[in-house]
């Protein structure tokens, strides 16, 4: 029913959301809030970058943490603290405009750390469709995890 495509998917904690972001976009950087188009396709080398920063409370530190993201197109690689921790380019399914299958990647515990930790998350464009980036939440993966499920 058109009714069912009207209604918003679950959201997780506001707590763990990221909005403010900054974008490297053709060698400028600016800040942004997500989620956000881009007006283009780019070369892979001149993929547009958002950087922000989350803070992981020492509180936490015995627990698994993941960064969400519900919905993008066409690809993402994401680094925390300057690691790729995930590129869904290695998944054919994951990049399918048609389908905007969420992904969640964990953060490995040896490159996080309490405090301040830093997000960067490449959106790769290509085809006739313009780039989409949601939302992004960063938090403990057994919070997260459901709305990916």
């Amino acid at each position: 029913s058109a009714f069912g495509l009207m209604r918003s998917l679950p959201q997780p904690p506001q707590q763990f959301r990221i909005a403010d972001f900054r974008m490297v976009e053709g060698g400028v950087e600016r800040p942004v809030s997500l989620p956000i188009f881009t007006a283009r396709r780019y070369a892979t080398e001149e993929s547009p970058r958002f950087t922000a920063s989350f803070v992981r409370p020492e509180s936490e530190a015995g627990r698994p943490w993941s960064v969400f993201l519900p919905r993008f197109t066409n690809g993402v690689e994401v680094s925390v603290n300057g690691v790729v921790i995930h590129d869904s380019r290695r998944d054919p399914a994951a990049n399918r405009p048609d389908r905007n299958t969420p992904q969640i990647a964990d953060i490995p515990a040896p490159i996080l750390r309490n405090g301040t930790n830093d997000l960067s998350i490449r959106l790769f464009v290509w085809g006739p469709i313009s780039g989409f980036l949601d939302r992004v939440s960063v938090g403990p993966d057994e919070l997260l995890r459901p709305y990916h499920d």
